[in-house]
């Protein structure tokens, strides 16, 4: 064990992992936006990669687990996801 706050592999079975997804668009921002929100492109306005971002109108699956008192991270090793697109809306940490 470290000195970290957690050990990862004791707390992996409480995660919820998600491997395998379809992709509406071949494009990266509104995929995201579509797994993140559970809403196809025509409910979340996101169609293009760039400055038009998810609204902060649209409540995301995280934004709705903070609200149930579950907590909230995610983390990529993929093309980085910046906050400034919206898609990190309700994560607590977005990495």
């Amino acid at each position: 064990k470290t000195d970290d706050l957690f050990d990862l592999q004791e707390v992996c079975d409480d995660f919820i992992r998600y491997t395998h997804a379809y992709a509406p668009t071949p494009l990266t921002q509104p995929n995201v936006a579509s797994l993140f929100t559970g809403l196809p492109l025509s409910k979340h306005g996101v169609t293009h990669n760039g400055a038009n971002g998810l609204s902060s109108r649209i409540q995301t699956l995280a934004e709705e687990a903070l609200q149930t008192n579950r907590r909230t991270a995610m983390f990529s090793g993929g093309v980085p996801l910046v906050n400034k697109f919206g898609v990190g809306q309700g994560f607590e940490e977005f990495n």
